[in-house]
């Protein structure tokens, strides 16, 4: 394959010399300024409220500015994704991908005694291009945080990437063990690679065919507006993410045809799954403030600019200490039944519902097809110990975010006009099914027990937000539809999604294109439904498998 060439036309700059995000922490954790002004529409569920949908726009998408949190979900995620009638997209089939996707290296003995890290090394076992590690600092806290899962009887697990994503582990990060950088798709593939070429600063306006076969790409210079065609000799990979996949597929005409209709764009291929299907893990934040705290704290890094600085220098002067660490490298992933004793009576109601009830009124048949069965196999996992539907990643912090792993609520991505320019109508739906707002609630109420749990207490937790006036059912859903939840944490997904045609699916499992030739797409789009983790690397292993399928077809 090293004789063929690969264009990617990408959207953004390579970003060479930001010291914030070249280290692994940061004071602006996700700096807008690399990324789509993206927001929702008003969220009927959330009194109105839009919300932002981060998405980067530089060279290495998602991987160049999140948070490195390296993880894969349970082995059950993606053997739901088989169930939904893909075969080979089960974690078996999966997991030789994610291991060829990264290099791993393990802590040192030292950082193992001193900050608890386990792995199971063979659960990576390759030599990937993606390195990943553990940074040379914790906070003193984070022991305490992790060990006090145990008081709620939380498993603790020795490896999380090994199909056991569910309980309390360690997660590495996307990070150079030698340099302490981070580590994203430019630096891991782009820069290893001679035949692999990447025209930056341009927009993909339009897919071009011939008859129903992919022929070309109509592009636009982000700098100087000319506008070239590019002909492809082989084989299209759409790869704009989950927010601009559908939207370019729609402007070139595949699509559902009453959005395309009403956009108007002419319909090539009336493909009701486009943009349907959408998927993300809503999320609330919390506040409290830690009367006993343990020095040094993560808090101090924004409150106190004399440990800022030291921490700063000795960051670059021996790539060690505070500055070294991400966002953080552990996280609680909450089985239902962990959660609540109602899990039954939740995964009842999610089974008996109707797919059409909960879900945009436009929806196609096929696609509520599809989505029955999901419901189904959602009301399974609600069940069971082997998937999480909580996370809380926690690193010495007061104030943690909640992330809801399994919603049943999905959204929409539709282009309201046929100019590129003008971003689609991103209609997420965040918790207009119920049952996702009630297993919400729930997470709030078990973050609320693990607070106050014997091990927390010495840390002397206060809780500030949403604060112990938010005490009852109602005043917990009030706070929440009017400010907490929020729609998107960063894993915007499946709204191309592999699968049958007559079910909504986009894509087949080989990722061509239902109705064209000569065009796929391999980025989170593809994923029927979101797995319970940080998408990153799912989105690598997916790449690895479609690199495999389609110099297959070469």
């Amino acid at each position: 394959m090293a004789k063929e060439t690969v264009l990617v036309v990408e959207y953004g700059p390579i970003v060479k010399d930001d010291k914030s995000l070249q280290m692994p922490s940061k004071g602006n954790p996700f700096p807008t300024q690399y990324m789509f002004p993206l927001r929702t529409t008003p969220q009927q569920a959330l009194n109105g409220r839009v919300g932002d949908v981060p998405a980067s726009n530089i060279a290495g998408g998602g991987s160049a500015i999140n948070a490195m949190f390296h993880d894969r979900g349970a082995k059950a995620d993606y053997d739901a994704w088989a169930e939904l009638g893909n075969t080979g997209w089960d974690w078996n089939g999966l997991l030789p991908y994610f291991k060829k996707a990264v290099r791993f290296t393990p802590p040192s003995q030292a950082e193992q005694q001193k900050y608890g890290y386990t792995y199971d090394l063979s659960a990576y076992g390759g030599s990937g291009p993606v390195d990943v590690s553990y940074p040379p600092f914790q906070f003193p806290g984070n022991k305490i945080q992790f060990d006090a899962w145990k008081d709620l009887n939380i498993k603790t697990q020795k490896e999380g990437a090994n199909g056991n994503a569910f309980g309390v582990f360690w997660v590495p990060s996307s990070q150079d063990p030698v340099k302490e950088t981070r580590v994203d798709a430019v630096i891991a593939h782009y820069k290893q690679r001679k035949n692999y070429h990447l025209l930056t600063m341009h927009q993909a306006s339009k897919i071009n065919f011939v008859g129903t076969a992919a022929a070309g790409v109509t592009v636009k210079s982000r700098e100087t507006g000319k506008t070239k065609y590019i002909v492809a000799v082989k084989e299209i990979i759409l790869a704009a993410g989950a927010v601009h996949t559908p939207q370019l597929l729609q402007l070139s005409g595949i699509g559902p045809k009453s959005v395309l209709s009403a956009a108007g764009v002419t319909t090539k291929v009336d493909l009701e799954g486009v943009g349907q299907n959408l998927q993300d893990h809503p999320f609330f934040p919390m506040a409290h403030q830690f009367t006993s705290n343990v020095f040094p704290y993560p808090e101090l890094l924004t409150e106190n600019a004399t440990y800022r600085d030291a921490a700063y220098a000795e960051y670059w002067a021996t790539r060690t200490g505070p500055f070294a660490l991400g966002l953080g490298n552990a996280g609680a992933f909450v089985p239902l039944l962990n959660l609540t004793s109602q899990y039954k009576n939740i995964a009842s109601t999610l089974s008996s519902q109707s797919a059409s009830t909960y879900v945009d009124p436009s929806t196609p048949a096929s696609v509520l097809k599809g989505y029955a069965a999901q419901l189904k196999i959602l009301a399974n996992r609600f069940t069971r110990t082997d998937n999480a539907v909580m996370e809380l990643p926690f690193a010495g912090q007061a104030s943690p975010v909640v992330a809801f792993l399994k919603p049943a609520s999905r959204g929409t991505i539709k282009i309201t006009n046929s100019d590129i320019g003008t971003e689609p109508a991103i209609d997420t739906r965040t918790i207009a099914n119920p049952v996702d707002l009630k297993i919400m609630m729930e997470l709030l109420k078990f973050a609320r027990k693990y607070f106050k749990t014997p091990t927390m207490s010495k840390l002397g937790p206060v809780e500030l937000l949403p604060g112990p006036d938010v005490d009852t059912d109602a005043e917990i859903e009030g706070i929440f539809r009017a400010a907490l939840v929020q729609p998107s944490f960063y894993h915007v997904c499946c709204t191309a999604a592999m699968g049958p045609r007559a079910n909504g699916g986009v894509v087949g499992t080989n990722l061509l294109v239902h109705g064209v030739s000569r065009l796929s797409v391999v980025d989170a789009s593809v994923m029927p439904m979101v797995p319970g983790t940080h998408t990153c690397e799912t989105v690598y292993a997916i790449a690895e498998k479609a690199a495999d399928i389609i110099k297959s077809r070469a």
